[in-house]
């Protein structure tokens, strides 16, 4: 990870119209000056949260290797299973479901 995407820690200032306005990323946004995180506004300060661990975690040699762990489950076949009643809804077509 380049040390030069991230920025200043957390600021408050207040706008001409007397607004607050926070600075609450302290990563950089990843779509340039006017995009990054598309998701309701209730979940923005779980993001802010997460992006703070993050931040403490990416450090921590040991977050890295539990990390990699999961490399093996990467792209892993996973199984199918004949949905028979489904089939039998069906007339007879075998269908399958994949996990």
């Amino acid at each position: 990870i380049n040390s030069n995407s991230y920025v200043t820690p957390n600021t408050q200032s207040i706008n001409d119209d007397g607004h607050c306005e926070y600075d609450m990323h302290t990563l950089k946004a990843r779509f340039g000056e006017w995009g990054g995180q598309y998701v309701p506004e209730a979940l923005v300060d779980c993001l802010v949260e997460l992006e703070k661990a993050f931040i403490t975690a990416k450090d921590d040699p040991s977050f890295w290797k539990e990390f990699e762990s999961y490399y093996d489950y990467i792209g892993r076949p996973s199984q199918l299973q004949l949905a028979s009643r489904l089939t039998e809804f069906a007339g007879g077509a075998r269908i399958w479901l994949k996990r």
